[in-house]
């Protein structure tokens, strides 16, 4: 009853996702071995426990699966989800490890054409400067 409990107050903490996904998959091999037939559990569990973690990306998936034919409805493959949720990971972790060196040039000269085009400013209804 212990992996129970444990499995249904798992969630992903301080976005955490990878710390999340290892615990999950070694609670599932504990329940596994003391129980038979429980994938929709484990499905519905892996779920609910991503709480807010990229909600958005995991809410197109299923709308994806869900929208894909009339047959009976199954779960979506939580494996596939794991591996790409993981890959996703390792991408926003590379876009915030390059330098951000291209924006602040951009700003700068953003900035240096709206301040030398200040003093040519004028107003197009009563033309003062």
């Amino acid at each position: 009853m212990n992996v129970m409990r444990k499995l249904i107050t798992l969630h992903v903490k301080d976005n955490d996702y990878l710390a999340f996904q290892r615990r999950f998959r070694y609670l599932i091999a504990r329940h596994k071995e003391l129980t038979s037939d429980s994938e929709n559990f484990y499905h519905d569990l892996f779920l609910i426990g991503l709480r807010e973690h990229q909600k958005a990306f995991v809410k197109t998936r299923l709308d994806e699966f869900f929208a894909t034919g009339q047959d009976l409805i199954t779960n979506i493959n939580i494996n596939d989800l794991m591996k790409q949720l993981t890959n996703r990971m390792s991408k926003i972790k590379d876009e915030r490890l390059k330098p951000q060196r291209a924006n602040t040039a951009t700003m700068t000269v953003a900035t240096t054409s709206f301040t030398n085009s200040n003093s040519d400013f004028k107003c197009e209804i009563c033309h003062l400067k």
